[in-house]
Parts: C-alpha cells; structure tokens; sequence
C-alpha cells in the first residue's frame, strides 16, 4: 500500500543517518568544547556534554565518538551489507576488532 510504501522510505532514511548522523553531532559537540575541555575548564556546554566525555582522559576527550563509530560498524556494516556467515564478514569484524583492542592499550583512553 501506499502508506506501507512511505513508511519503509522513511525507516531507510533512518538508516542512513543515524550511523552517520550520531557520530557527526557527538563529533561537533566535542570539537566545540576542546578547548575548554583541555584546559580543564567548565562552561555550560561542557557540563552539558559530560555524560559523552567524563569517562575519558583529558587529551581522549573525543573518544566516545570513535566508540560509536565502532558499535555502527560492528552492527552495521558487519551485520548489512557483509553476507551472514562469509569469513569475510569474520575477517572484517576480526581486524577491527584486534585493532581496536591494540589502539585502547596504547592510548589508554
């Protein structure tokens, strides 16, 4: 029907933003407070933000967008657009995951 029509137009458009979109907004909300945040000074946009950095180190601030970049692609990318099952859907989720583990005990963020 048409509605049903509309309403998967729509959820695909979902789709598209919400792994692009959420890291994007979490990236210039961190950008706009980094100055701030490295000085270790507070304004009403950095307490605004607090849930998003707090966890971090000073200098790691911005790590909770690369974090979301990780779980999209874990759960998009892997799960989507790789066949279920291929090994190139275990070798793909298998770099990154390795590369991440490498990249958190180097920087230890």
């Amino acid at each position: 029907s048409d509605e049903h029509e509309r309403i998967k137009s729509l959820s695909i458009v979902a789709i598209i933003i919400f792994p692009l979109g959420v890291p994007l907004l979490t990236t210039g909300l961190l950008l706009k407070c980094r100055v701030t945040l490295r000085s270790g000074g507070t304004n009403a946009l950095v307490e605004a933000t607090r849930f998003i950095h707090h966890d971090y180190e000073r200098d790691y601030y911005a790590w909770e967008a690369l974090e979301i970049v990780r779980k999209c692609f874990f759960i998009g990318m892997i799960t989507v657009i790789l066949p279920a099952g291929s090994a190139g859907q275990l070798f793909s989720a298998l770099i990154v995951a390795v590369t991440w583990l490498l990249t958190i005990l180097l920087c230890q963020p």
